[in-house]
């Protein structure tokens, strides 16, 4: 048996369909991919305004910071002079009352020096009695000598100040010895 062939066509119908799908596939495609690029676009414009707003809102950050840092610096300053006022004016109150107190101890135990003294010459006789006869011996000397030395104390019994210009000197160094122990007394009596 003899095969027969197909009869060719005389018009190109098929290819033209074929075009047609294939165009029609590429608009389709087309359009979705634009239609993508929009979506893509309005994200990306989004995104600007909203790193905008982010980089709006961390300079205002900076810039609070860099206030609070200047605030912080000024107080910690303003905190740090006040604390220098106040600690040197307890020192100049501190000294001035050591000052004070030490000036008015020295002046209580002078006076009570004084008036100690005061009694002690009101108390003293009017004459020490005559000077003893001179000697040549040593024994006359050195009995004389005694006798000058008792002459010269105090004859108050409590007290072993030298009398004369001596015996100021004594009170005033006796006076500065006291010193601590008035001043002792004098805290502790406020």
């Amino acid at each position: 048996m003899t095969r027969r062939r197909a009869p060719t066509p005389t018009t190109a119908a098929p290819p033209k369909r074929r075009r047609t799908q294939l165009v029609n596939t590429n608009t389709q495609e087309r359009n979705v991919q634009k239609e993508r690029l929009v979506e893509l676009e309005r994200l990306v414009q989004t995104l600007q305004g909203e790193v905008a707003v982010l980089e709006g809102e961390v300079a205002e950050l900076r810039a609070w910071a860099s206030k609070a840092d200047s605030l912080w610096e000024k107080w910690v300053h303003t905190a740090l002079e006040e604390g220098m006022k106040y600690v040197s004016a307890l020192a100049n109150e501190a000294a001035n009352k050591t000052k004070k107190d030490i000036s008015d101890a020295l002046e209580w135990s002078l006076k009570n020096k004084y008036e100690q003294i005061q009694r002690h010459i009101d108390s003293r006789p009017a004459s020490l009695g005559p000077s003893p006869p001179k000697s040549a011996s040593a024994s006359a000397q050195l009995g004389k000598k005694k006798q000058t030395r008792r002459a010269r104390r105090c004859r108050s019994k409590t007290c072993g100040c030298l009398q004369l210009g001596a015996r100021v000197a004594h009170q005033f160094v006796t006076v500065l010895r006291h010193i601590p122990f008035q001043l002792k007394w004098h805290y502790t009596d406020q």
